[in-house]
C-alpha cells in the first residue's frame, strides 16, 4: 500500500502522487501530478475511510481544486442504497 506511493509516480515517467488509502484490499483514492507542472499544495483533505481526497493547489496566484471521490457501491440491496445515499448527504454538508 504505502510501496506504491514511491512506485506509481515512476511508472508515471516521474511528478508526484497524494494518496488517501482505504483497507488493503478495498477503496482508497490519488491524484498524480506530472513534474512539468510547477504549483504549490495549499490544502490537503483525505477521510479516513479513503474515499475522498481533495487539493487545492496555487500556480501563479491562481487556485484550482482537484477531487477524487470514491462513493460506494450502489446495488439493489436496500443497505447498500442507504449507505450510498447518506454518503452523498454527508459529502454535501461538509
Amino acid at each position: 500500500m504505502h510501496n506504491d506511493e514511491r512506485i506509481w509516480p515512476n511508472l508515471l515517467g516521474g511528478g508526484r502522487m497524494i494518496f488517501a488509502h482505504g483497507d488493503s484490499n478495498a477503496r482508497g483514492v490519488a491524484i498524480y501530478l506530472n513534474k512539468n507542472i510547477n504549483f504549490q499544495i495549499t490544502y490537503t483533505y483525505r477521510d479516513n475511510d479513503g474515499r475522498i481526497l481533495m487539493l487545492v493547489l496555487e500556480q501563479n496566484g491562481n487556485k484550482v481544486c482537484i477531487c477524487n471521490i470514491y462513493a460506494p457501491n450502489l446495488s439493489s440491496n436496500p443497505k447498500d442504497k442507504l449507505i450510498h445515499e447518506s454518503f452523498f448527504e454527508n459529502l454535501l454538508i461538509s
